[in-house]
């Protein structure tokens, strides 16, 4: 909504509200780290999330993948050569254990940089096209198409996504299809192709996929045996598909499912409904109509929230690592970096399942060099300029991690580069088995095995 109503570019979209929304978590854990807590939970957090983005998101699209799967090398690449540059620059500031304002501010004008090349991302692709002929290697005009046509075929998938490619080369959609008919499908649809960012494709591949579930449950027949709580799928038959994501989004939560039928989904739905009640009466959906222009509050609220679950996680996860006598940064590596980083981890396996593997892999990067550039840097430059004082880092430890992240990522790119620009399930363990010898010499580091890098614990 914000993107429409202030006339931004895609690509900037996707670079600045997309992945700050998708990354607010970590971003909202490095604050209260270093105003709150005052521990490297923050840092830790962030470097563990990112290995788990690189690694192991792509393992599991790796793991969900039926064969091999060709991945468009250009994204990877792009996102890659700059996230490794930005890991570089991390940990030239980790080096002398402190951050100075200097180095907090040159890292978000870092990211300005990004912005900058997403804004100019087919020039610039079409100038390394034509300086070192890459794509003699790769078709880039029917990279697409193949990677498309290979992943159905993989997948065995109905004709919905088989005719995906020839709808978008021409200017109407297949009357056969009902959901092609959809208004927001075709801009779903549109926004899923090359001309948009990385992470404009994922959103939309996610968007795209639950429209389509929700439609062909829809369209589908109601169960005689239900009751008729659990059967509102069969009062949408003959409305679009929007309008029955529209309503299953706003009310589905207010159905009370049947206890006598379904037990677990009562219980289910009883433990999360106050969350809900909050959520709905506080924050405005400027998807609807009446308030499409509310979209600052909403955002403002959303952040409002995203605060106060962060700083309760935050709190229980140090007060669980204070009883049990282990470090903040164990924490933020393990537990708040997995935690964090699951709704990407669901919303790859998500569109993966449906033959996206591209868009899949392709988020993980994108998402990263947000983390990096403002998750932390921005805490520090705020910290900085409250105080006037550097921000210290208490254990050496990040700095060894950090080294760990810049090598997994070359691992990570030469591994897909060694199998061709191919994702198969060989890939995804390996990725795996990556990520767990990560966790094992982080935690090795942390607890002072190979030397003393992490001050003991406060008691």
């Amino acid at each position: 909504m914000a993107e429409l109503a202030l006339n931004l570019d895609e690509d900037v979209a996707g670079a600045t509200f997309m992945a700050g929304g998708s990354s607010s978590p970590e971003l909202f854990i490095a604050l209260i780290g270093i105003f709150v807590a005052k521990g490297d939970v923050g840092v830790g957090t962030i470097v563990g999330s990112a290995v788990f983005n690189v690694v192991c998101v792509i393992g599991i699209c790796g793991l969900f993948v039926n064969g091999a799967i060709r991945l468009t090398w250009w994204p990877l690449c792009r996102d890659s050569v700059y996230y490794a540059f930005s890991i570089i620059i991390l940990i030239l500031c980790l080096s002398d254990g402190r951050i100075t304002l200097f180095e907090s501010g040159f890292l978000l004008f870092i990211y300005v940089g990004y912005i900058i090349i997403m804004c100019n991302n087919q020039n610039l692709q079409r100038f390394i096209a034509r300086r070192w002929q890459i794509f003699q290697l790769f078709n880039a005009a029917e990279e697409p198409i193949m990677n498309y046509a290979q992943t159905q075929i993989n997948y065995g998938m109905n004709s919905n996504y088989q005719r995906f490619e020839e709808e978008m080369n021409s200017t109407r959609m297949s009357m056969n299809d009902p959901v092609s008919m959809d208004f927001e499908t075709t801009t779903l649809r549109i926004m899923m192709t090359r001309r948009f960012s990385p992470q404009t494709r994922f959103k939309m591949a996610v968007r795209f996929v639950i429209s389509q579930a929700k439609s062909r449950k829809g369209r589908g027949i109601s169960r005689p045996e239900k009751p008729s709580s659990e059967r509102r799928f069969s009062f949408y038959q003959g409305r679009t598909p929007s309008l029955l994501a529209i309503n299953e989004t706003y009310d589905h939560w207010k159905i009370i499912p049947n206890y006598n039928y379904n037990p677990i989904g009562f219980i289910k739905w009883a433990s999360i409904v106050p969350v809900r009640i909050m959520f709905y009466y506080t924050i405005p959906d400027c998807r609807r109509p009446r308030f499409f222009k509310w979209y600052p509050l909403t955002f403002a609220m959303t952040i409002v929230w995203l605060t106060i679950l962060t700083y309760f996680m935050v709190w229980m996860v140090t007060i669980i690592g204070f009883t049990f006598g282990i470090p903040d940064s164990i924490m933020g590596i393990t537990f708040l970096a997995a935690g964090s980083s699951v709704p990407d981890a669901l919303s790859s396996i998500l569109v993966v399942r449906q033959g996206l593997v591209d868009m899949g892999v392709s988020n993980t990067f994108g998402s990263n060099v947000f983390d990096l550039l403002v998750g932390l840097a921005l805490p520090w430059f705020a910290k900085i300029l409250i105080s006037g004082e550097p921000v210290y880092i208490n254990s050496n430890g990040l700095l060894y991690d950090a080294v760990l992240l810049l090598g997994i990522v070359i691992i990570t790119v030469m591994s897909i580069h060694g199998r061709r620009w191919y994702l198969d399930r060989f890939l995804g363990m390996f990725f795996l088995a990556v990520y767990a010898i990560f966790v094992v010499f982080s935690l090795l580091i942390e607890l002072n095995v190979f030397g003393f890098v992490n001050p003991p614990m406060c008691v």
